[in-house]
């Protein structure tokens, strides 16, 4: 089998025959492709340098005071929360958790005057998010939250909100907003470590690569859909799809993951890598396919042990990497190649393949990707 590499950052030779004013019936696919926009957009209110103050609409006493930080969200949206998690831990070195808004709703918080609490919706309406920012604010924690809408439910009952300004999204499935969700965090951690007197170099050379971040949404946009058509066969014909990852991938894997399960009706789920010995190895088998990401800052050799372990089992496995490697391209059936050593950008750029071969085993089976079965954009009810 000679495998298939899909190197992103490069043009392949079918792209260059393809027109890419996209003009397509599905809204889903228009959303997809207006992301390198929306986050230019949100880099250039948010983390420009001309600016001393990129967040005046939060309460700096209140932020800097707080000893815990806890991220919120349903859904999307806490895929998001838990990548905010890990960030500000890794970043800041600050006590940070994620919650379920479900579950928040009816928690006690603790010493809640020290508390600051970021709640994500980006609807704005969502019930169960709502909730968890009234139970936590009337204790007494600093409530943010992060959504498009100003006149929302959500925005008028947090003490602070931060707009993601990327446009109503109309698809039900959750795409630009989410990746505005993430570069919003960065955002908001870059503007606490100037704050907390640890923009060092680690910070500025964040900085410095989330400028340009439009470009290399572009290049992976830009991979000719006949790449990504043919991957997404592999998940359309499979019956059960894994998505495994670790670090600031794992939230991603789990937004694929979510993404399979909104459009496409296929039966998938998301682990950490670590955790497929201790059961989920039971259900591989040949009608499965594992989707693999492997970014900057993870052990690329313990990566290659654990899908040995799954190629043993007969699944099919697909790989979204940092960086080009002979034996991920030995195991994976297809692999697709984000040229990018920043662990914090890659998880963003990483999310974008994972929502086009979503879309596109959608197609496969036949299903309209804007108005999935079951579902709503915005969930109202508890």
């Amino acid at each position: 089998r000679v495998p298939k590499n899909i190197n992103l950052n490069k043009e392949s030779d079918i792209s260059k025959n393809v027109n890419y004013d996209l003009q397509t019936d599905f809204i889903i696919e228009k959303e997809i492709s207006e992301q390198n926009h929306t986050l230019k957009k949100l880099i250039n209110k948010r983390m420009s340098d001309k600016s001393q103050d990129t967040f005046p609409e939060i309460n700096r006493h209140r932020l800097l005071s707080s000893k815990k930080i806890i991220f919120t969200g349903m859904g999307s949206s806490y895929n998001a929360a838990q990548y905010g998690s890990f960030l500000f831990e890794d970043l800041l070195e600050i006590d940070t958790k994620v919650e379920f808004s479900s579950e928040l709703k009816n928690k006690k918080i603790i010493d809640p005057q020290q508390t600051t609490v970021f709640a994500i919706t980006q609807s704005g309406e969502t019930a169960d998010t709502i909730e968890a920012i009234r139970n936590t604010k009337e204790q007494g924690a600093y409530v943010v939250s992060i959504v498009e809408e100003s006149n929302s439910k959500a925005a008028i009952n947090s003490d602070s909100y931060l707009l993601l300004e990327t446009g109503k999204e109309i698809s039900v499935a959750a795409t630009k907003t989410f990746s505005s969700t993430l570069l919003m965090i960065n955002s908001i951690c870059m503007y606490v470590a100037s704050l907390l007197g640890k923009d060092n170099l680690t910070i500025h050379k964040v900085k410095e690569d989330f400028a340009n971040i439009d470009n290399n949404v572009q290049k992976v946009l830009d991979c000719c859909d006949y790449d990504y058509q043919r991957v997404s066969k592999f998940i359309s014909e499979s019956e059960k799809v894994f998505f495994i990852g670790k670090n600031l991938s794992f939230p991603i894997v789990k937004e694929g993951s979510l993404k399979i399960q909104e459009i496409s009706k296929i039966n998938s789920n998301s682990f950490i890598e670590g955790e497929l010995k201790h059961g989920p190895n039971a259900l591989l088998d040949k009608n499965t396919t594992v989707v693999s990401i492997i970014g900057p800052g993870d052990n690329i050799k313990k990566s290659i042990s654990c899908l040995r372990e799954i190629s043993s089992r007969n699944a099919n496995i697909i790989t979204i990497s940092f960086t080009e490697n002979e034996e991920l391209n030995e195991l994976s059936k297809y692999n697709f190649v984000i040229e990018n050593n920043n662990k914090y950008i890659f998880p963003i750029l990483a999310v974008i393949p994972l929502q086009k071969l979503a879309f596109m085993s959608a197609l496969n089976l036949g299903l309209d990707p804007d108005r999935p079965q079951n579902l709503a954009k915005t969930v109202t009810v508890e």
